[in-house]
């Protein structure tokens, strides 16, 4: 059982800055039913749920579209990017939340919301640089333990691929610090430092400082 609070926001429009956070509060409760073993499990079942609940926008009955879902489970703070591209519709949401139990009910709590963000060099700009870093493409990364490595602290980032019909999930565990040894791992950091950037918003924040490349 989850009982959900979602504290979601109604956007304000404005001219010159479209990437703002979200303004207003309204709180809803939702109760959900989930088996266990898919509920504590972060893969393709739990996250298709947990996106229902959390009312997040999807167009994945839309054959020429793209719907992207990035999660990123750190271990303060969660967030989900949901990024929507079809002929008609191109769209960028993103939600900061977080997971706790309460009265012994597990409760997801949405913090804040963006919506209607847009790239600073525009659509096809941010297009061609999913392209540049795989994101639509790539496969899981090794885990720590196939890499002969124990870490202590772990981001996980799991992406959802919707396109023409087709659902694709793969996880990257703590990118910053693989990145000089993996590829994919790379292609992960610097999308989502690239992602920061272009949205104007800071949602990845690694201790880059505590993984440095070897001289």
């Amino acid at each position: 059982l989850f009982i959900i609070i979602l504290n979601s926001c109604k956007g304000q429009d404005s001219t010159s800055l479209k990437n703002k956070l979200d303004s207003g509060n309204k709180k809803k409760i939702i109760r959900y039913h989930a088996d266990s073993a898919v509920k504590n499990s972060r893969q393709e079942f739990f996250l298709k749920d947990l996106g229902k609940i959390m009312e997040i926008p999807s167009n994945r009955s839309e054959d020429d579209g793209l719907n992207l879902r990035v999660w990123i489970w750190d271990f303060n703070k969660q967030y989900v990017i949901n990024i929507i591209n079809s002929t008609t519709n191109k769209k960028c949401y993103i939600a900061e939340f977080n997971i706790k139990k309460e009265d012994g009910e597990e409760i997801i709590i949405i913090h804040k919301e963006w919506s209607n963000l847009y790239p600073k060099q525009g659509w096809e700009s941010f297009l061609r640089m999913l392209d540049k870093y795989q994101i639509l493409t790539m496969k899981s990364g090794k885990s720590p333990e196939q890499m002969g490595e124990s870490l202590t602290h772990m981001t996980y980032i799991e992406f959802e691929v919707s396109k023409a019909g087709a659902y694709h999930f793969y996880e990257y565990v703590e990118p910053s610090f693989y990145r000089f040894v993996d590829k994919g791992s790379s292609n992960v950091f610097n999308f989502l430092e690239y992602f920061n950037e272009t949205m104007d918003v800071t949602i990845y924040t690694p201790a880059k400082q505590l993984f440095m490349e070897a001289k």
